[in-house]
């Protein structure tokens, strides 16, 4: 009996897996492709392989998926334009769909509400 009761437990969990797994893969069906996201943390770990720069790491991944590709940082997905072409095109004949931004909390709390500056010298 308790043999029974494990595998419909079992049955009922891969059944609600899925359905999520299904739900979340078809929630942004009109974004740019990309790489295939983990759970929870999405695409962090091809980002940051082996302490390359992001612009290495995302000009292999446009070989792959082209220079408009969807990537995934935790819950945030990105849309990440490589290359000249794909960002003047995004930049110029296409500004009021890339307009925005999103509000990132912790940049809002370093810089208080003054704007934002990086320092992107490698160290």
């Amino acid at each position: 009996m308790e043999l029974v009761d494990t595998l419909c437990l079992t049955a009922i969990l891969l059944s609600l897996l899925s359905t999520l797994v299904q739900r979340d893969s078809t929630r942004y069906t009109k974004m740019p492709p990309g790489p295939t996201p983990l759970p929870l943390i999405g695409n962090l770990l091809q980002v940051n392989d082996n302490n390359k720069k992001c612009s290495s790491c995302f000009s292999q991944l446009s070989e792959t998926y082209g220079p408009v590709m969807t990537v995934y940082l935790g819950g945030l997905h990105l849309v990440v334009l490589v290359g000249y072409e794909a960002v003047h095109e995004a930049l110029v004949q296409h500004a009021d769909a890339f307009a925005g931004r999103p509000e990132l909390p912790l940049f809002k709390m370093i810089s208080k509400g003054f704007g934002r500056c990086f320092n992107l010298q490698q160290v």
